[in-house]
């Protein structure tokens, strides 16, 4: 019985560290790939919208509290993974001592739910901003 829940245990720490590693890795080569050649970003920018458009934080008031909340809740995630790691480095290097491992998988569980409501605050943040916006 011990024997399967450890098994368990690793598979859902296994399984949520590669569903971090993958949407961290697709944040950051997302935006690496997106940000290749933007060394006159702003002039193209307003020759594609026009140079009075309001785009990004010059934009109107909920335009401008979405994009920040938007930038936190991200930083916020980022957070989340990297707690994850520190508690899969944790668990890993816990030879066996139950005190470490207990610790990782509160770290593990507490981080999972932080997450869960992160996303559920982008969520409300881009229906609402969608809303607002227009």
């Amino acid at each position: 019985m011990i024997m399967i829940r450890k098994v368990l245990n690793n598979i859902f720490l296994t399984g949520t560290l590669l569903l971090s590693g993958l949407i961290f890795t697709n944040f950051v080569f997302t935006n690496f790939v997106s940000a290749v050649g933007l060394y006159d970003a702003g002039g193209k920018l307003e020759q594609a919208v026009g140079a009075d458009s309001q785009v990004g934080l010059r934009g109107d008031l909920t335009s401008t509290i979405t994009t920040v909340v938007t930038a936190v809740l991200a930083v916020v995630g980022t957070v989340f993974l990297l707690l994850t790691i520190y508690a899969g480095i944790l668990w890993m290097t816990a030879a066996g001592a139950e005190d470490q491992i207990e610790k990782a998988q509160n770290i593990i569980k507490a981080t999972v739910i932080g997450l869960f409501i992160t996303m559920g605050a982008y969520a409300i943040t881009a229906f609402v901003g969608g809303r607002l916006s227009g």
